[in-house]
């Protein structure tokens, strides 16, 4: 599989996601996804991203502190 912006190489790795939804920052620090060898784009898989999502919904706790699963994927 190549980039569609640079035509590297893609690898099969880890990379951070963050989103911001409703009053709340998610911060991620390792989703499995590809990314280019050449200029570092990722790519998420769409199946594994919502496998993720699913697997890891945030519960809250108090106050805006939210307690997050760690993956255990890859």
């Amino acid at each position: 599989m190549n980039c569609i912006y640079c035509q590297g190489k893609m690898l099969r790795m880890t990379a951070p996601f963050h989103i911001d939804r409703k009053g709340y920052h998610l911060l991620f620090d390792a989703i499995p996804d590809w990314v280019c060898s050449q200029c570092g784009k990722a790519y998420f898989s769409v199946q594994e991203f919502q496998t993720f999502i699913s697997k890891h919904t945030p519960t809250p706790l108090k106050r805006g502190i939210m307690k997050i699963p760690a993956w255990e994927g890859i």
